[in-house]
């Protein structure tokens, strides 16, 4: 950055991106790192991860579940629990020792903890990778996959037999690209992410290339798999060169909704307003990268560049782009999955380079402080130390004892701009400065004085002039 655009920069109010991330960086720091390797000595790149009351667990593109402890990420068990890639791992609500799973063998598993041991296993759930899961609450839950059908689960039911299916959920028509030399008729049908709304009958649904967010009834579905959605999210991007899709989807206890779009941004949708939506830019996104919603203040988000990003969705409602609050540098290689602790106040990041990071995040306890108006201080009661009551007048001198003398902020002006308007004020004349002489002519008197500051001035501008020209357009003109 120039001197001169550094000057412009703070003449209206703004300071330098660099910086403002420098100081933000500074407020968190990086706890602890674990880098594993499964129990083969084969090295496997994390894909998703989940916490609990006391635990993490992270799986793996070999197959493999692994158990942390959340404060320190020590291992405490390792095990082989599928035979393809692991795509997406969930705790069962209202259960600390249970895990769900789902594959790129075609199967979903539940797992105990305690015993390492799988409680059932659905082999062939769906036809192709399953890449999503999600619990309703503790005994249902919802799958979505490759070949394109939404599945629902009851594991209270025998041989955990599926409660009902959508058949092409996401089934998208021709998509055709900006060149026409170039098209493709067949796109895939995949349905990347589905979300079941916490104890509720409504699911959301995410894929591939349709580019739209649907929100299904489970209550209004058909034994044959045939079902209209209830709402439709439509893109609302700008980019129509190919086909998006929605990677992950999160929901907070407003009811907004969060979807990672292919197109490197991420869409929030209020539940009464689907014409619009604020978009939240600045990170790179492909298909394994996951989204968190932590404590309804800020939204977390891996990248492809290696960072993880923070936004702050403490702003107003309006229309229109937000940029990061803050990054946190995992390293080189991309950022697949994310997840937040609301115990410790920690995030926690895995990426291909092998690691599992953990962020602690201290500052934002503090990040909802409001103030006492003097209306407000005013009307509560002052006690001394034996416990008296002090009157109105006894407060407010107690008031002004205590309270500091605040001194004025200064205005956001540049040091050149200040120099100029002292050497304007000095060359007003005021009444206490002006010589009563009977026999002159004050005017010629003041018009020797001024041309004579005027000079200097003018000398000081042609020095100012040859070291920096630039810095021209910030001068106050007199």
């Amino acid at each position: 950055m120039s001197f001169s655009s550094f000057l412009f920069q703070r003449e209206l109010g703004f300071k330098p991106n660099s910086s403002y991330f420098d100081i933000l960086l500074d407020k968190y720091k990086l706890n602890n790192i674990y880098s594993f390797e499964d129990q083969f000595n084969d090295v496997s790149s994390p894909l998703s991860l989940s916490t609990n009351s006391e635990s993490l667990a992270v799986v793996t593109e070999y197959g493999n579940i692994s158990l942390l402890t959340k404060k320190e990420l020590k291992k405490v068990q390792i095990w082989q629990g599928h035979n393809n890639a692991i795509f997406d791992v969930k705790w069962r609500i209202n259960y600390d020792n249970h895990i769900l799973t789902a594959s790129g063998d075609q199967s979903v598993a539940l797992w105990d903890i305690f015993t390492y041991k799988k409680i059932f296993q659905v082999e062939g759930a769906h036809k192709s990778s399953i890449k999503s899961i999600s619990f309703g609450d503790e005994n249902k839950f919802v799958s979505g996959a490759r070949d394109g059908i939404i599945k629902i689960w009851d594991i209270r039911s025998p041989n955990v037999n599926e409660i009902t299916s959508i058949v092409d959920a996401h089934k998208s028509s021709y998509v055709k690209r900006s060149n026409s030399k170039h098209s493709r008729s067949n796109p895939l049908n995949s349905v990347t992410c589905v979300l079941f709304v916490p104890q509720s009958n409504f699911i959301y649904s995410g894929g591939a290339n349709d580019a739209t967010i649907k929100l299904w009834d489970i209550r209004k579905l058909s034994v044959k798999g045939k079902c209209k959605p209830v709402k439709l999210l439509p893109y609302l991007g700008t980019s129509y060169t190919s086909a998006h899709g929605f990677t992950s989807l999160a929901l907070d206890s407003r009811n907004r909704l969060f979807g990672s779009c292919t197109d490197h941004c991420i869409y929030c949708f209020y539940p009464n307003d689907e014409s619009s939506a604020i978009r939240h830019i600045g990170h790179q996104v492909n298909n394994y990268t996951k989204i968190r919603v932590f404590q309804d203040k800020y939204l977390i988000s891996g990248s492809t560049d290696g960072n993880v990003y923070i936004w702050s969705l403490l702003g107003k409602n309006h229309r229109g782009l937000i940029w990061p609050y803050c990054t946190f540098p995992h390293g080189i290689d991309e950022v697949t999955a994310v997840d937040c602790d609301y115990t410790n106040f920690s995030i926690y990041s895995c990426s291909d380079d092998l690691t599992v990071k953990q962020w602690q995040i201290q500052p934002l306890r503090d990040a909802n402080f409001s103030t006492l108006s003097d209306s407000e201080v005013k009307a509560q009661k002052f006690k001394c130390k034996d416990g008296v009551v002090l009157k109105e007048s006894q407060i407010e001198r107690k008031l002004s004892t205590i309270t500091p003398k605040m001194t004025p902020t200064p205005q956001p002006l540049s040091l050149i701009t200040n120099w100029f308007q002292k050497q304007k004020d000095e060359m007003t004349p005021t009444n206490a400065k002006v010589p009563r002489l009977a026999n002159s002519t004050p005017k010629k008197v003041f018009s020797k004085e001024n041309r004579s500051k005027s000079k200097r001035i003018e000398m000081s501008r042609k020095l100012l002039f040859q070291r920096n020209r630039k810095i021209s357009d910030y001068l106050v003109h007199l």
